[in-house]
């Protein structure tokens, strides 16, 4: 293996991580996908683009998360294959609707990229947008209850200055956008299926994503 020996686990040990590995490989014991998952070529350029799969510690104690982060940075067209990789493996790993919700975006972007390319990826993408819709409300929820929570680290409420819902007021929650539902939406619209163009964006307005939902559903309405 070369430059990445370092990684490998020390099979004695019974799974424990090794001491020498560092970055997310190493913190998260991911020795054996990393491998499995690129070859040598792939691991080089991966690591040449964002060394922090191997280097220093992860800024993020999930390690969804931290793969994640890892992804962003393979959003080309040419480097698809490689972030979907990433994708899927934080995926299997994630433990929060949260983190699964930008999973989701991320995957649906690059997927995309691809769709002319082969009939799968385009399939792909239908996929993980569907996915994704299907947790979307539970995720927005999730979203103004970690918001509100987080209102109690203001210095007003730890003071005693203002209650919880006093400083939440003065912080608006911020709607959101929602790859899924848009993109399926753009999809459907091309595909002609404009019914479901217009249920969709019915249904994301609803739960309050935000987006230009009102011009998509009129677009349709025309087209029907």
């Amino acid at each position: 293996m070369g430059f990445f020996d370092f990684l490998k686990k020390d099979k004695n040990k019974k799974g424990k991580k090794n001491k020498q590995a560092n970055g997310i490989i190493g913190e998260f014991d991911l020795y054996d996908w990393w491998i499995s998952s690129f070859n040598e070529e792939e691991r080089q350029y991966i690591i040449s683009e964002y060394p922090g799969l191997i280097k220093n510690r992860p800024d993020y104690e999930e390690p969804a998360k931290a793969l994640l982060i890892a992804a962003g940075y393979f959003q080309t067209k040419k480097d698809a294959d490689i972030a979907n990789r990433i994708y899927n493996k934080a995926e299997n790993l994630v433990d929060n609707k949260i983190n699964l919700h930008f999973i989701y975006n991320g995957l649906i972007k690059t997927l995309y990229k691809k769709r002319n390319d082969d009939p799968k990826y385009l399939e792909q993408t239908i996929k993980i947008c569907e996915k994704q819709i299907n947790i979307a409300n539970e995720v927005m929820q999730q979203m103004k209850k970690e918001h509100y929570e987080r209102g109690k680290t203001d210095l007003d409420y730890q003071s005693g200055k203002k209650t919880l819902e006093e400083v939440n007021k003065d912080r608006p929650f911020t709607y959101s956008s929602h790859g899924g539902f848009k993109q399926l939406a753009i999809i459907k619209q091309k595909q002609g299926e404009y019914e479901k163009v217009i249920e969709l964006c019915k249904e994301a307005k609803k739960q309050g994503w935000d987006g230009d939902w009102d011009k998509r559903i009129e677009r349709a309405k025309n087209k029907l």
